[in-house]
Parts: structure tokens; C-alpha cells; sequence
């Protein structure tokens, strides 16, 4: 209950107000009418109060997407035509607009800048309205039309207020709002839908969508084009074929198409030149005949790369499209063909065939179709990729010897391995290529490398383990906690643990905050907490809450170490301190108790050494560290693989490794300085264990000491020192249940109440902030003005994974 304490000492002290933001733009109201004609056509009417930073600025600029990629297919772009744009100000501002075409990568934008270069504005708010027309913004999933459009971007002001209505022909079925990944509130009323947000944080996307009634409207499908970017593979049919020594000849079919400025291009196969098959051996796979043809067109094909020398290695089929010069587009169809052993391994009655469909390196296709002949009987048929999904919308049919896989869409990062086992039988005289993993070289230099390692590395351990703190004093001859006269024998106390130390029925002989510092060699919050329910349990204070306050019922007596903490209180009228614990308040409070453990830890008769050794070797252990993480990744690679090519650079990397790690092991200590004790303050340290055994382990069911009715509140200050304040209440509840002690003063059940409170208020108070916070701490606007992070709204605005910025269109804007 009383770590409520601890958190209001480190809470409090750690809070800090949120940090002031310069002036943005602000969109106070954006209201859209949405209005979708018979003929499929979306008329916009946009109403935008706008709040500029400050005085002096011009106008808004709004960028409109006119094409972006289409998901589905990345080598067609979605178009929207854009018309009938008219702009007014209702409140003045200067509404006169220009339009320029622009881009962003591969999204197409129309700019639109409204206001007068020569007319600065003399106040802050201003009303535009935007008039246009949309063509190729519906879409139809399933026979059903829709309207899922993006209103904004993540590059747009922040929104106070949205509204939206769309109207169709035949009226709205159902809608939906989005505002990045959460819901917004939407409805339909006789055929009218109604969407509406706030506090639109700046760079959420915001979207919109409306079903439509099919039949009502005419061009509800998308304008696709193709993209103008450069060459692609629109299409890709493939025919592997194993012949019964396990030779396997591949051959893709493309259809490559070139745009009209384009009379050459080159494709490079990345293939597999040694695969793991064993962890002793690797399949060699043997690339030849290489050979190509085009329609109207030259193709040269031939093979790169070294032969294979390592695993993991491959090799390179390329393939050079040349064609007269044209003055069109066109696709040119385009035959790669090759052989390959190796692809096969038998083992017994059973034969595997593995390699990729296509290649890697290679851009998006439309689609492929893999047809795979076999010598035997198929038994099964998997693949992997390293693409995001597992066999991406791949279609896999097995018929006798023959598998077909088809997929109508091929990702950009996938290389899909295709991975047949069949009956082995049917092979006649293959042998697998295999060869040993590692050579007799690759040994040598992996025994080369551990030692450069090891050298240097165990240098610094050695180094390390030679370095020396100072060590307490025990006295001679005496039981552990006994404080002896001065003048008594003292040796060095065991380094390897603390010795046995008896139960200890009574406190420490010396005060809460002296012994903590002396058992943590250090400041700690429970310190402090400590002293709080020792005022509260004597009833020298009255603690309270809303707000959290202290108040002293007297002076602290002289000598008492506390009298420093109490000090800080501020003083209020007829008592000696109190008042409520503000921040600047607890601050205080934290650094009068650090200042009275820094007391104690000084050298006299409880401290005998204190060597400062923050910093001592920090150096060292930087470049240690820095030269450990910029090797590391290196040398776990060559020495996991053999890798010895480059001997110098493995040697260097070794060198360097092994050099950061002694530097590291010898300068590394503890960051904290070095206190010794002395013979007192080993004896008192022994006391406080004892002390802290007796909290651990006291019964409920038993006394091995007659206590007195007070026993609970007079030891729990001790409690919260050690962290045991929930079990030594729980034990103390059943002695009070047995009728052997009285419960606690109702001074201090009020105060625990209290701090039980202050911790739920500062957990609450701690989670708002940290919300807001994280809803302020937005990304900021993309340096390259990014409009979207995908292409247009290929899919469905009513499916479950939809979220805002995922339909067609979206806009951007700022002021100039």
C-alpha cells in the first residue's frame, strides 16, 4: 500500500509539462458534399474555415491526386479527370487560383493555388470553397458500386471539425468513415449519408465510403492505364522439364513490353549456384545452354557471375532485349531458356526438385503460369518466399507427373522456390552433386581466427579480474550485528557473501534513512518513503489528500537525521511545517534525504573508503563498445560460414573484435562508486539483515516475542524500507484477528488512505497525459510531400482491414 509513496517520490519528481508547439495551420470546419450523378460522375463541394499560423500569409495550396498505382496490378495506374474547378471566399480572402500538374513519385497531382502573390491576408481565419467534378473515382466489387474515396492526406492540417454528405441516384444502402485505422461516426437518413468527425490530428488520412444501388449509375469501374515509367513483364508462362537422369530445362515465355522511347532492355535472372544439402555438403547447381529468342526483336542471353564458391553464392542469366527504333508502344514477346544439374537431389525412393519459378531481382508481372513435367509420380508440392506471404496467391493442381501453379499477380520483393518431391525411382543414373561444406583451408583459417580473438579477449578479463575494490571491516572475534567500543579489532570482511546472520527481533541501532543508505551504498526512494510512514505512524504527521499534503503535528526532535527533510516543508500558520506536495515541494524532499545518505557515506565512523570510480576507464569502454558493434555482425558471419575469403579482412575483423572486447572487460565496472564499510557500519548492516529476515518470515499463527500493541505501526516504516510493507501487513492482520496486537492509529489509516489515493490519481493523472501526448507526437509532414503510403483504392472500403488513405483520390494542403 505504502509504495504509493514511492511512486508519488518518483513520479512527481519526473513530471514536466508538455512542450509548447509553434503555430500551424488548422482547419477548424471542413464540409464536403459528395454528389454521384447517373453517369457515374463525382461532383465536389468543399468548404474549408481555415486558420492560418499567423498574419502575412497569402492563401492555401491544395494538391488533388489525378493518378496514383493501382494495387492490383502496380504496372497500371488509376486516373481521375478533374473539371468545372471553381474557387470563392465567402469572408474576402482573394480567391483568384492557378493550377499546375505535378508528382510525387509515381502519384500525378493537380496544384492548386488559391489567393493573390500581391495580397497579403491582415487576419489569421478565412473560408475557401472548392467546386469540382471527379471522372473514375467509383468502383464495383462484386456487382456492387462504391464510392471509397480519400478526403485527405497524411500530409493535411489538423481538423477540428468534419462533416460530409453523399447522394446517389438511388440513394446510399449503408456508409462508412475512416480516420487512419479508427472509425468515425456515419449514418444514412432516406438515402443520405451523413459522416462526421473531430479532432482530426494532422497527418491522420481521412476516407469516406458510400455504397451504391446497382444499375443506378453508369462508369462505375476504375480508368486504368499503364504506367509510363519504363519497360515491364506484363506476363510470364513457364515450362520446367525433368528428364530421367534429373537434368532439369526451363523456359519462360515473357511478354515484355516496351514503351516507345525504349528500344533496348536487359533482365538478369538471379539463380541458385550452391544450396545447402547436409550440414557437411552443399548442391552444386550447373547453369548452361543459355539460350533466348524475340518476335521483331534481337535477344542475347547469356550466364555471369563466378562459378559458385561458397554457400549462398549464385549465379546470373542475362537476358538483352534490342529492337529498331519505334515511335509506339509494344510488347514484344520474348522467350529465356536455360538447363540446369543440380536442381534434382535424389535420396533413395524419393527425388526433390528445387528452384524458383522466375528469379529475383526481377520487377512485378501481371501474372505466370508454371507448368512442371516430372519423370515420376508427384508426391508433394510446397514453396516459400521471400516476399511478405508464404506462396502469395499461388494455384497449385497435381495431375500424375504434371503440377501447374498460376497466380494472376506476382509482388515486386517476392522470389517464390518451388519445392517437389516425386517418385525417385524414375531417375536412372543421376548422381547428386554435392560437395563437402567446409575446406581444409576454411579450418586453418577458422582456428586463425579464434585465436586473434582470443588473445586480446582474454587479456582484458585478465585484466579485469585483477582490478580491485576496497573491502568492508568486520570486527574480530564478535557475532555479526554487535556495535563494539572503538579501538576493537577489525580485519576485512568475506568478499564472496554476507556472513550467516541470526533473526534479528528489534531494529537496526541506528535511523531509518542512515541504515538505508548504508545497506544501498546509495539514495533510494524508499528512503524517503520510509520517513513519511514513520511521522505518520507516530503520529508526529497527518497525511492527506486532494491534494496530497503533509502536515507536522511538532518539531522534530534534536539529533534526529530527519530534522533536514522536515526543514523543507514549507511553514504554515500555528504548526512547525506542512502543506500540500507540489513538485518544486517533492523535489526539495528528495534532495534534503539524498543529502542526509550522502552524510552518512562519508568517510568517519560508518564509512572507511570511498574511491569515485564513475568515470574511471568510460574511454576505454566507449571505443570498446563502438569497435564490438561495428564487428560483430562480421565476424559472426565468417566464423559461422568458413567464410575465409579476404584473409586479411577476417584476420583485421578478428583483430578488431577481440581488441573491443578486452577493452570492454577492462574497463567495465560498477558504475557506481566503490564504499567500504566499517566495522560499525558492517554491524549495523548485519542488524538491518536480521532485522529484514525477522519481516520475511514472522507467522501470522505464532509470536517468538512478546510484542506490544503497537508492534504494526512501530515496524512498518522498517517494511517499507525493505519493500515488505504488503506482507508484513498481511501478518500483522491476522495477529490483530487473534486478538494479540490492536490495529493501526486512525491518524495513520487515514494517511495510508490517502497515499493509497495519491497513487490511483497519479497513475490516471500519468496515462492522460501520456494519451495526449501521444496523440500530439504525430508523424511530421513528409519532407517530400508524400500524399500516400499505397496506390488507389483497389479494394472494397467496406472490407474489415480498410482504413483511412486506402481509397482513390486524397488531397494535401498548406498555406503560402
Amino acid at each position: 500500500m505504502l509504495l504509493a509513496v514511492i511512486l508519488v517520490t518518483l513520479g512527481l519528481t519526473t513530471w514536466a509539462p508538455l512542450p509548447a508547439h509553434a503555430a500551424e495551420d488548422v482547419v477548424r470546419r471542413l464540409a464536403t458534399d459528395y454528389r454521384i450523378t447517373a453517369d457515374g460522375l463525382l461532383h465536389v463541394r468543399q468548404q474549408i474555415d481555415w486558420t492560418f499560423p499567423e498574419t502575412g500569409r497569402r492563401g492555401i495550396e491544395v494538391d488533388l491526386v489525378t493518378a496514383e498505382v493501382w494495387d492490383d496490378a502496380p504496372s497500371q495506374m488509376a486516373h481521375y479527370a478533374i473539371s468545372d474547378l471553381s474557387v470563392s471566399s465567402p469572408t474576402g480572402a482573394p480567391a483568384s487560383f492557378t493550377t499546375a500538374a505535378a508528382n510525387d513519385g509515381d502519384t500525378e497531382l493537380l496544384r492548386i493555388r488559391v489567393g493573390d502573390p500581391d495580397v497579403t491576408l491582415d487576419r489569421r481565419d478565412h473560408t475557401y470553397v472548392l467546386s469540382y467534378t471527379v471522372a473514375g473515382a467509383l468502383r464495383t466489387f462484386d456487382g456492387q458500386p462504391e464510392l471509397f474515396w480519400d478526403v485527405t492526406s497524411t500530409d493535411y492540417p489538423a481538423i477540428k471539425e468534419f462533416t460530409a454528405t453523399i447522394t446517389t441516384p438511388g440513394g446510399v444502402p449503408r456508409s462508412r468513415c475512416l480516420v487512419g485505422e479508427d472509425e468515425c461516426t456515419a449514418s444514412v437518413t432516406d438515402g443520405v449519408a451523413t459522416l462526421s468527425a473531430r479532432d482530426v490530428p494532422e497527418g491522420e488520412p481521412l476516407s469516406v465510403v458510400g455504397a451504391l444501388v446497382p444499375g443506378s449509375v453508369s462508369g462505375a469501374e476504375p480508368t486504368l492505364r499503364h504506367r509510363s515509367a519504363g519497360p515491364s513483364i506484363e506476363g510470364v508462362d513457364s515450362t520446367f522439364i525433368v528428364d530421367p537422369t534429373g537434368r532439369l530445362s526451363v523456359e519462360h515465355r515473357l511478354q515484355w513490353r516496351l514503351p516507345a522511347t525504349v528500344a533496348d532492355d536487359s533482365r538478369t535472372f538471379v539463380l541458385p549456384g550452391r544450396r545447402p544439402h547436409t550440414f557437411t555438403q552443399d548442391t552444386l547447381s550447373t547453369i548452361s545452354n543459355p539460350r533466348g529468342r524475340a518476335t521483331g526483336a534481337s535477344l542475347d542471353v547469356a550466364i555471369t557471375g563466378a562459378p559458385p564458391a561458397r554457400r549462398g553464392d549464385s549465379r546470373q542469366l542475362t537476358a538483352e532485349l534490342h529492337r529498331a527504333a519505334s515511335t509506339h508502344e509494344e510488347i514484344v514477346p520474348a522467350t529465356v531458356a536455360y538447363d540446369v544439374a543440380g536442381a534434382v537431389v535424389g535420396d533413395g525412393d524419393k527425388a526433390t526438385l528445387e528452384w524458383p519459378v522466375l528469379g529475383e531481382n526481377l520487377p512485378a508481372w501481371a501474372s505466370q503460369t508454371v507448368t512442371v513435367d516430372l519423370p515420376g509420380a508427384v508426391a508433394s508440392v510446397s514453396c516459400g518466399t521471400t516476399g511478405p506471404d508464404v506462396c502469395p496467391g499461388w494455384e497449385i493442381t497435381t495431375q500424375g507427373r504434371r503440377v501447374t501453379l498460376h497466380t494472376s499477380h506476382a509482388p515486386v520483393t517476392a522470389k517464390t522456390t518451388l519445392s517437389i518431391t516425386f517418385d525417385g525411382a524414375a531417375l536412372t543414373g543421376m548422381q547428386n552433386a554435392t560437395v563437402a561444406r567446409f575446406s581444409a583451408e576454411q579450418f586453418r583459417g577458422f582456428g586463425l581466427s579464434v585465436l586473434l580473438f582470443l588473445v586480446p579477449a582474454l587479456g582484458g578479463l585478465a585484466v579485469r579480474l585483477r582490478r580491485k575494490s576496497p573491502q568492508d571491516r568486520a570486527f574480530v572475534g564478535l557475532p555479526p550485528g554487535v556495535l563494539a567500543r572503538p579501538g576493537t579489532p577489525e580485519a576485512p570482511a568475506p568478499r564472496s557473501a554476507q556472513p550467516l546472520v541470526p533473526v534479528r527481533f528489534n531494529p537496526p541501532q541506528l535511523d531509518l534513512a542512515s541504515t538505508g543508505a548504508l545497506v544501498d551504498r546509495d539514495f533510494a526512494a524508499p528512503h524517503l518513503a520510509a520517513v513519511l510512514t514513520r511521522w505518520a505512524a507516530e503520529g508526529r504527521a497527518t497525511i492527506r489528500f486532494d491534494p496530497l499534503s503533509v502536515t507536522l503535528h511538532g518539531p522534530i526532535p534534536e539529533g534526529d537525521p530527519t530534522q533536514q527533510i522536515a526543514a523543507v516543508l514549507p511553514q504554515t500558520e500555528g504548526v512547525p511545517g506542512g502543506g500540500v506536495l507540489d513538485e518544486p515541494t517533492v523535489q526539495r524532499l528528495v534532495a534534503a534525504a539524498r543529502s542526509t545518505s550522502e552524510s552518512v557515506l562519508q568517510p568517519g565512523p560508518w564509512v572507511h573508503t570511498v574511491k569515485p570510480a564513475a568515470h574511471v576507464g568510460s574511454g576505454r569502454r566507449v571505443l570498446g563498445i563502438v569497435l564490438l558493434v561495428m564487428t560483430f555482425p562480421f565476424v559472426v558471419f565468417r566464423l559461422l560460414t568458413l567464410d575465409q575469403s579476404w584473409p586479411a579482412v577476417t584476420a583485421l575483423l578478428a583483430i578488431f573484435f577481440g581488441l573491443g572486447l578486452g577493452l570492454t572487460l577492462s574497463s567495465w565496472h560498477r558504475r557506481n562508486r566503490a564504499i567500504a564499510l566499517t566495522g560499525q557500519g558492517t554491524a549495523v548492516v548485519q542488524q538491518a539483515l536480521g532485522f529484514r529476515q525477522y519481516i520475511e518470515t514472522a507467522e501470522a499463527d505464532r509470536l517468538t516475542f512478546e510484542a506490544d500493541a503497537d508492534i504494526y505501526a512501530r515496524y512498518l516504516p522498517w517494511a517499507v524500507l525493505f519493500g515488505l510493507t504488503e506482507r508484513w501487513t498481511r501478518v500483522c492482520q491476522g495477529w490483530a484477528a487473534a486478538g494479540l496486537i490492536k490495529i493501526p492509529n486512525e491518524r495513520l489509516v487515514v494517511g495510508l488512505a490517502g497515499l493509497d489515493r495519491a497513487e490511483r490519481h497519479i497513475t490516471s493523472t500519468r496515462d492522460r497525459l501520456d494519451k495526449e501526448q501521444r496523440a500530439k507526437a504525430r508523424q511530421p509532414r513528409s519532407s517530400s510531400g508524400s500524399s500516400r503510403s499505397r496506390g488507389s483504392g483497389s479494394r472494397s472500403g467496406f472490407r474489415r482491414s480498410s482504413r483511412g488513405g486506402g481509397g482513390g483520390g486524397g488531397s494535401r494542403s498548406r498555406s503560402w
